[in-house]
């Protein structure tokens, strides 16, 4: 029993301080890290007649 208070007790404090680190490493794995874009080449889309 004290070793699943210890436990939890652990655990509790854990996730407080996810809390506060959390959003900034899932925004930091959200950021664009490209710089220059570069254009590979020319593509024309024609229309469909018919």
């Amino acid at each position: 029993m004290d070793a699943d208070r210890r436990h939890w007790e652990k655990r509790l404090q854990a996730i407080a301080t996810e809390l506060i680190s959390e959003p900034d490493r899932i925004e930091a794995a959200y950021k664009v890290k490209a710089v220059r874009v570069e254009p590979v080449g020319v593509i024309y889309l024609w229309p469909i007649s018919g």
